[in-house]
This record gives structure tokens, C-alpha cells and sequence, in this order.
């Protein structure tokens, strides 16, 4: 099955991911690991704000959801508190 295309913003650039593999917090701040189209094995760390249009967003509440858990875990931890 191809992949979904959907875009996200760097250096005003815009790019095809994959989708989101994972998730690291830095600095109280939650960054997506993203897969990229054309760019195999390559995975970066992305703030929510660089998710642009309406497959990439829908992308972004679907990682949300199924890892809703982990993710509220995760921010307990690190004591931050935010909607997600």
C-alpha cells in the first residue's frame, strides 16, 4: 500500500511524512518522530506547530489517541501539564 501523503513545515519547506513513530519531550515540550516519504530509515523530531493541513493534523490525533496513555504518562512524569 503506498503511503498517505501528508505535509509538515521546515525552513519553509514542506514535506511528505510517512507518519509518527514516537514521541520524545524536550525542554517541557512534546516532538513527534516522524518517517518521511523518499527519505527511508531518516526520522526526525517535529513540534506539534510544524503539522500542517488537514491529513497531517489528522495524522497527528490519530497518534494522539492511540497513544494517549503513554503520552499522559510521560507528561506526569516530567510534570507538565497540557491538553493532548
Amino acid at each position: 500500500m503506498p503511503p498517505i501523503k501528508r505535509k509538515t513545515r521546515d525552513r519553509s519547506r514542506i514535506y511528505n511524512i510517512n507518519g509518527i513513530v514516537g514521541f520524545s519531550i524536550r525542554n517541557r515540550k512534546i516532538y513527534y518522530l516522524t518517517s518521511w516519504e523518499g527519505y527511508p530509515g531518516e526520522q526526525t523530531l517535529e513540534p506539534e506547530e510544524h503539522f500542517l493541513g488537514t491529513e497531517a493534523k489528522r495524522t497527528l490525533n490519530a497518534f494522539k489517541r492511540s497513544a494517549r496513555f503513554i503520552l499522559k504518562r510521560a507528561l506526569e512524569n516530567n510534570n507538565i501539564s497540557i491538553d493532548i
